[in-house]
């Protein structure tokens, strides 16, 4: 549990350039917050967002991801998921609408040995910010 809340290295795969979009939002956030570790970010559109250079191909993903953020649509969870796990991620967090228990999605996610958490994944960002906003004011957290 320790390297959810204290990553070293956090993917966010769904990044685009719309000032809306929840990636560059979680993006911001890591930085604002104070994350030292290293930021990943993944897109359909290669260019960069706050210094960080948007990758596109999923092949790209390197070795040592700590958390994936997923912010892509539900049936592209599987692949994305799947990608990581082949690189050696583990914990993620999936933020995306479409995405039940009961989904057929799920199912598959739970045959990886991945068990996500229901109803609301929106609480698991909510707890990582407020996680590096107590580390950045100096809180220890463990």
């Amino acid at each position: 549990m320790d390297l959810l809340f204290n990553p070293s290295s956090v993917a966010v795969a769904g990044v685009s350039f719309s000032e809306e979009n929840l990636g560059q939002n979680i993006v911001s956030n890591l930085i604002n917050l104070g994350l030292k570790g290293e930021i990943l970010c993944f897109g359909k559109r290669e260019g960069y967002i706050f210094g960080h250079r948007i990758r596109t191909s999923l092949e790209d993903i390197p070795r040592g991801i700590d958390v994936a953020v997923l912010l892509v649509p539900a049936k592209a969870v599987l692949e994305t998921v799947s990608a990581f796990v082949r690189k050696g991620a583990n914990r993620f967090v999936v933020e995306t609408s479409g995405f039940s228990e009961l989904s057929d999605e799920s199912l598959r996610i739970r045959r990886l040995g991945i068990h996500p958490l229901f109803p609301t994944p929106e609480a698991a960002v909510r707890v990582l910010i407020h996680t590096y906003t107590l580390k950045s004011e100096g809180v220890s957290v463990h």
